[in-house]
């Protein structure tokens, strides 16, 4: 493992530049430089360093032109080279693209094994006839029509679908989700908020903190099979292993 994949767990875990490089005996400097190629390389997001530092210490430097004295200058540093809103909200974007993408796929193939293949099995008896109808009324207002309705349904109505299934679907879901429908169904709704002032900023509306927040946390739920959102636990168990050889002397490290 490369000092690079150790920083890279780290900001995964939740540790900022700052702490990385006092853990590491190294400067600020030099845990950046990392983390500017890893970002380069599309391995890490600048949302995700960002978040790295606690949501104190951001809300006390948005704004700021000089540091505040109660935030250290490793933090202030990071903030302003990493902070910028414009990365954030397309970070934002590409995690509500991975949850929609991700739901879309996992409910359809949840209804065909329930259901059969045929158009007659998950679409007609998985799908709501009103979410039906509504998906054909879309696709025929498109210019460029994708391949089938299905296509066009959106968060809302895969929790609808969700939930009117939800004897098959519960099982399929995150375990808080599979014991309380009532709250999967109002986070449903939340992110189709969010959604909806990500892709029309002309409207005037502005992600919150705790709207970047959420939704970054859904797509750790949602989407696990995501490389780059394993668990907390096995992202420690990764550094443990690495800290083993390094205090080992091995030249594996």
């Amino acid at each position: 493992m490369s000092v690079r994949d150790v920083t890279y767990l780290m900001i995964k875990l939740g540790a900022s530049p700052g702490i990385i490089s006092r853990f590491r005996k190294v400067s600020l400097a030099t845990t950046l430089s990392y983390v500017d190629q890893m970002i380069g390389q599309g391995r890490l997001r600048r949302s995700d360093v960002v978040f790295s530092i606690p949501k104190e210490v951001r809300e006390k430097c948005a704004g700021a032109e000089v540091r505040p004295r109660d935030v250290s200058r490793d933090d202030y540093e990071t903030l302003k080279r990493y902070g910028d809103a414009a990365h954030a909200t397309g970070d934002m974007y590409e995690d509500l693209r991975c949850i929609e993408v991700s739901l879309h796929s996992m409910v359809r193939l949840v209804l065909i094994e329930s259901f059969g293949e045929p158009e007659s099995g998950w679409w007609r008896q998985g799908v709501p006839e009103q979410i039906r109808k509504t998906c054909q009324v879309r696709r025929e207002e498109d210019s460029e029509p994708a391949e089938g309705p299905y296509s066009y349904t959106d968060l809302l109505d895969l929790a609808r679908v969700i939930e009117a299934h939800w004897s098959i679907f519960s099982s399929k879901l995150p375990v808080r989700y599979a014991a309380n429908r009532k709250a999967l169904l109002e986070d449903f709704r939340r992110l189709n908020g969010i959604r909806r002032i990500v892709m029309h900023p002309v409207r005037g509306g502005v992600p919150t903190e705790e709207d970047f927040e959420f939704t970054r946390h859904l797509r750790r739920e949602l989407v696990p099979e995501d490389t780059d959102n394993l668990s907390k636990d096995e992202l420690l168990q990764q550094v443990k292993d690495y800290l083993a050889l390094a205090g080992s002397g091995s030249s594996e490290v």
